[in-house]
């Protein structure tokens, strides 16, 4: 989902901040957070594509580890680990994103687990 949600943004963000800045998103003031909301819209174009692609990469890796292949795990935990540093380095002003990196240390621990059953 993160795939298609990040490759979208990438190709509907110009249209976005141009409704934002013409004030259509103000009846939606006490619903949406309007500083993560303009957070977003500020940050580089390159960052959706960076996203869509290491999450493509993350469900490559799935897929191979579904077919049992070993070199899944390795292209799975590259991008995951690739997604935190894409996101520290476009978003520098927010805090670490401890919460994702939490579970992303899960899967890939449970994963390593089961390496061993890989080829």
């Amino acid at each position: 989902m993160s795939l298609l949600a990040n490759g979208v943004l990438f190709l509907t963000v110009d249209s976005v901040r141009a409704a934002f800045d013409s004030g259509v998103f103000e009846m939606f003031e006490g619903s949406l957070e309007m500083e993560a909301v303009e957070l977003l819209l500020n940050v580089d174009s390159l960052f959706f594509v960076a996203q869509a692609i290491l999450y493509g990469f993350s469900l490559f890796g799935a897929i191979q580890m579904w077919n049992l292949r070993k070199t899944g795990f390795h292209i799975y935990t590259l991008a995951q680990i690739s997604l935190l540093i894409v996101f520290n380095f476009f978003m520098s002003s927010l805090p670490f994103p401890v919460f994702p990196a939490l579970i992303s240390l899960i899967f890939i621990l449970l994963y390593l687990r089961n390496l061993q059953f890989l080829r």
